[in-house]
């Protein structure tokens, strides 16, 4: 009998009781619980811009787009990227017309430093970093590389919900961090991405662009004023993006119980590497790296609370 990995955990009468929400408000698209979400992703992580997006795939496509407008960036400029990921990440440099340069990875399944250093060229622009399953690898050196040879960091942080280093939430010292809230990521709704800029000329240009080169989005037009108004102007060539609010209810509900998800994650890991060394003990040399600080400090406490569910 086949055996389903990879099933989303939904608190279901709060998610039907958040999303009914919408329907009785008669608000289900973008605002009202969009604006709600970006405002306690910004909360729990320390981050300072969020915008919330249909998926994660578009918002690695709006990074590039947005930091080649304000940086000049060219066709044909490259990204040094990993292999070792969805197509998404490396899709979205094709569709800003760059050139995607593949570095190894190391041990962690992230991107390998001095891999990426002997890929840096004079048309380099950015590093796309993935944080294959939460792990932060070597981000930190790959990061001071960046910083001094002036090439943008685009943290590509789909699994990264909850990852903390040193108790801070990572994205906070990239150009740019994009997360997934799809179905089979740390936070589940059905498919919904963030994207948070560092700088907020950045922030304010891609809210416009996911929705359709509009300066004020419809909620705006309307919860600011009080009546709807019809004035707005057209400022890009956009795109339909952004993110809606049966979504970003889900994600509300799923965010409360983020931490204590990714402790019980954490639990099982330790499970099965206890019950691998019990079985076929690993040489040192084959031996997984620590992984990075996901908010361990925190999952002491919770994981207890996760493994009496």
């Amino acid at each position: 009998m086949p055996i389903q990995l990879f099933v989303p955990t939904f608190r279901i009468d709060e998610c039907l009781a958040a999303i009914r929400e919408c329907l009785e408000k008669g608000w289900t698209g973008l605002g009202f619980k969009t604006v709600e979400f970006e405002k306690e992703w910004n909360a729990y992580t320390g981050l300072k811009h969020s915008h919330y997006l249909n998926s994660n795939t578009v918002g690695l496509q709006l990074a590039i787009e947005v930091l080649g407008r304000r940086l000049g960036w060219k066709p044909d400029d490259e990204i040094i990227t990993t292999p070792l990921t969805f197509v998404s990440t490396n899709h979205a440099i094709l569709h800003n017309r760059m050139r995607p340069v593949f570095a190894d990875v190391d041990a962690s399944l992230c991107l390998d430093p001095e891999s990426v250093r002997s890929r840096v060229t004079p048309r380099t622009r950015a590093v796309i970093f993935v944080g294959m399953g939460g792990n932060t690898g070597a981000y930190a050196e790959v990061l001071r590389l960046c910083r001094e040879r002036g090439i943008a960091m685009i943290l590509d942080a789909a699994h990264m919900a909850g990852t903390r280093v040193n108790g801070r939430h990572v994205g906070g010292d990239a150009d740019v961090s994009v997360f997934s809230f799809q179905a089979v990521k740390n936070l589940p709704t059905a498919d919904s991405g963030m994207i948070c800029f560092a700088d907020e000329a950045d922030d304010e240009t891609v809210r416009k662009l996911t929705w359709l080169g509009i300066n004020k989005d419809t909620y705006a037009r309307t919860a600011s004023q009080g009546a709807y108004k019809w004035m707005y102007d057209v400022e890009y060539v956009g795109y339909k993006f952004h993110g809606n609010s049966i979504m970003a209810a889900i994600a509300l509900v799923q965010l409360k119980y983020l931490d204590l998800d990714n402790a019980y994650r954490r639990q099982l890991v330790t499970w099965y590497r206890v019950s691998r060394e019990r079985h076929s003990p690993l040489p040192d040399s084959r031996r997984e790296p620590r992984r990075a600080d996901a908010g361990a400090e925190q999952a002491r406490s919770v994981s207890r609370r996760a493994l009496s569910r």
